[in-house]
C-alpha cells in the first residue's frame, strides 16, 4: 500500500525533475499560451458566426408566419 502512494506521489511531482503531471514550468506555460490563444480564436469565431446570422436575420419582423410556417399563432401558447 505504501508503495502505491509513493508511486503515485512521484506521478504528481518529481522532485528530481521538478515536473508536475509529467511537465515542468516551461512545458505548462506553453501550454498555458496555446489554450489562451486557442480559446481566444474560438471565441472569434464565434462572434463571426454570430454576426453573420444576425446580418442576415430580420429584425423588424419574423421571417415566417402564418402560411410560410407551422408558427401560425404568434402569441404565447400557454396564455389562457
Amino acid at each position: 500500500m505504501g508503495s502505491r502512494l509513493s508511486g503515485l506521489g512521484s506521478a504528481l511531482y518529481d522532485s528530481k525533475r521538478r515536473e508536475f503531471l509529467g511537465r515542468d514550468g516551461a512545458r505548462w506555460g506553453k501550454l498555458g499560451v496555446f489554450y489562451f490563444f486557442f480559446y481566444i480564436g474560438l471565441a472569434g469565431f464565434f462572434c463571426a458566426m454570430l454576426a453573420v446570422f444576425m446580418a442576415f436575420t430580420p429584425r423588424d419582423h419574423p421571417y415566417y408566419t402564418n402560411h410560410d410556417s407551422r408558427m401560425e399563432t404568434r402569441s404565447n401558447p400557454l396564455s389562457p
